[in-house]
């Protein structure tokens, strides 16, 4: 067995909920198997790059300090939340040096091998050598990973098979990326169903909200999928909870919204947000996981971004047999649907939850 695990993910000073409890789910669950697992703090952010490269990344940094002047209320929310991460991440096993592609050669000394994933590490738009663990000198894997897109470009593949053809073995988190991608690879669950729901609810915290309320956790700008919720919480007589400016910038559609909007929320408070909730309204990858983990009746939408979140989400449903979760249109969840039955036998998830183990298994076996 390995002694020794560096994980590579989306873990250094990310406000990530979904990123950050994906993190300390892997962590948690291989140093609870007799190995010492460890989250490499990769800086992500300093990468390889052109002059023009360089100047978009500035000019995107001077926009975001533009937008919190503008809306310097929203900065505040944003600012304290992020200081509500801090307590949660510094507990998860970590390494104290700092890596960027630069050194992080160095961690070959330290670690007996390495795993990247799970979350958009491999995404062609956002590759990275760090997450494609080209420096590694060690035996090296992935549990998870997500490319989160339907196409690979044609220029891509070549880095994704020179990368991943030295790997000991593959696990992917999608179906659309076990098509996509020039290597075998293994279909396993996200890290988070690694972990019981009682060990779930243990990470929590209590009840933050007295009353019955619906949780929206909307990392997309739809209105319509706002106005749905606030109508069907108004139907339910119940409080709307929302957690405002996900995307750490101010966002209009979020101004108003919701009767209970609080800003220093952690990640165990996330998790006590859903786990408490008589519905959840999202269209985030991790709260459809923590939704059904916790037996919450859920309502799912669409949103439009870089990362194509549209195959996670319904890649996570068809596994779940929760399909007709999904609401392209949102106003339809005022017309019609159904209970969830969570007694209900679900032969996929079963089957995947028995390759994950046993992919870790022989993971750590070598």
């Amino acid at each position: 067995m390995y002694q020794k695990i560096g994980i590579l993910t989306h873990y250094y000073r990310s406000a990530n909920y979904g990123g950050v409890l994906q993190s300390y789910a892997l962590c948690k669950y291989l140093n609870d198997r007799g190995t010492e697992a460890k989250q490499l703090c990769y800086d992500a952010s300093v990468k390889r790059g052109s002059l023009l490269g360089k100047l978009k990344l500035l000019a995107h940094r001077c926009l975001a300090l533009s937008r919190r002047a503008a809306h310097p209320a929203a900065a505040a929310q944003i600012r304290r939340r992020k200081k509500a991460f801090v307590a949660f991440r510094e507990a998860i096993p970590h390494t104290n040096q700092v890596y960027t592609y630069k050194n992080v050669r160095e961690a070959n000394r330290f670690f007996d091998a390495f795993v990247t994933g799970s979350d958009q590490v491999w995404h062609p738009s956002v590759i990275n050598e760090g997450y494609l663990l080209s420096f590694s000198t060690k035996p090296k894997f992935s549990y998870a990973a997500s490319v989160a897109c339907d196409r690979i470009p044609e220029d891509r593949l070549p880095v994704y098979q020179a990368a991943l053809g030295s790997f000991s073995a593959v696990s992917v988190r999608e179906r659309t990326a076990q098509a996509l991608l020039p290597v075998q690879a293994r279909l396993v669950l996200d890290p988070v169903f690694l972990l019981s729901d009682l060990e779930w609810r243990q990470t929590a915290t209590e009840r933050l909200v007295r009353e019955d309320y619906v949780f929206c956790y909307f990392l997309g700008d739809s209105t319509e999928a706002r106005e749905a919720a606030a109508k069907f919480a108004e139907n339910k007589k119940l409080k709307l909870v929302n957690i405002p400016y996900l995307k750490d910038s101010y966002r209009a559609c979020d101004k108003g919204f919701g009767d209970f909007t609080p800003s220093e929320v952690s990640p165990r408070d996330f998790l006590s947000l859903v786990l408490y909730a008589s519905y959840v309204f999202t269209d985030s990858f991790h709260a459809i996981c923590f939704s059904f983990l916790f037996q919450r009746q859920f309502f799912v939408f669409g949103r439009e971004t870089k990362a194509n979140s549209g195959s996670r989400i319904s890649d996570i449903l068809l596994t779940l047999d929760l399909e007709d979760r999904y609401f392209p249109h949102p106003a339809e969840v005022l017309r019609t649907h159904r209970v969830i039955d969570y007694g209900a036998p679900r032969p996929a998830l079963e089957a995947l939850k028995q390759s994950s183990v046993s992919f870790v298994s022989l993971m750590l076996e070598g």
